[in-house]
């Protein structure tokens, strides 16, 4: 099952929406605008993209306090040839993180 499978089943995708408006405060997933503040949203997107001009190709990148992976996701999308690795202590968001962006 691919990932997008996985998220578009109706039970898994309520299961992480629950989870990511229960912890708005705390937990966002940027690229879900639907879900977040669009100004919020691009406040977070900003720094990664300001970040992601400074890394070189074939950088390795860790990205302390990854929370949902949005962030590493998008560095890497911005920049194909680095290798970033995602570190977070909340264990849901790296269940999403993995589900959602493919960390395995």
């Amino acid at each position: 099952m691919g990932i997008l499978d996985f998220f578009n089943k109706k039970e898994n995708k309520d299961k992480y929406i629950k989870w990511l408006k229960k912890n708005a405060g705390e937990r966002m997933d940027a690229n879900r605008k639907e879900l977040f503040k669009p100004d919020r949203c691009d406040f977070h997107l900003d720094r990664y993209d300001f970040a992601s001009k400074y890394i070189k190709d074939g950088n390795k990148v860790l990205d302390v306090a990854s929370g949902t992976g949005y962030g590493a996701f998008n560095m890497r999308k911005n920049n194909p040839t680095i290798d970033v690795i995602g570190v977070e202590i909340d264990e849901m968001a790296v269940e999403y993180a993995n589900f959602i962006y493919g960390g395995g």
